[in-house]
């Protein structure tokens, strides 16, 4: 391996790591916080009534974000299309209809 190629492979392992450090504290805040009070609440009070997330709440978060990449995906490309329709009247070439 070439030394350009073990500084990308290293970048990349970092984002992978502040990826996965992000995920762990969204899961502890979401999932272990309320699972503890659950378990304090039942063993301290009996008449507490405490509950549970009943569905997956980080999956619905990751649907929103991947609907939110595809549309700045989406809005990028329009412009580089728009950005690539000047430059070719720029040039004289015949207008592009987009």
């Amino acid at each position: 391996m070439t030394p350009t190629k073990l500084l990308l492979y290293a970048k990349g392992k970092k984002i992978d790591r502040q990826n996965r450090d992000s995920e762990m504290y969204n899961w502890f805040l979401v999932y272990a916080i309320p699972a503890i009070s659950c378990g304090i609440g039942a063993a301290f009070n009996k008449d507490a009534h405490i509950e549970y997330p009943k569905q997956a709440i980080l999956s619905e978060k990751t649907e929103e974000s991947k609907e939110d990449t595809y549309d700045k995906e989406l809005r990028q490309m329009i412009l580089n299309e728009q950005k690539w329709a000047v430059q070719t009247e720029k040039r004289g070439l015949p207008p592009t209809i987009l």
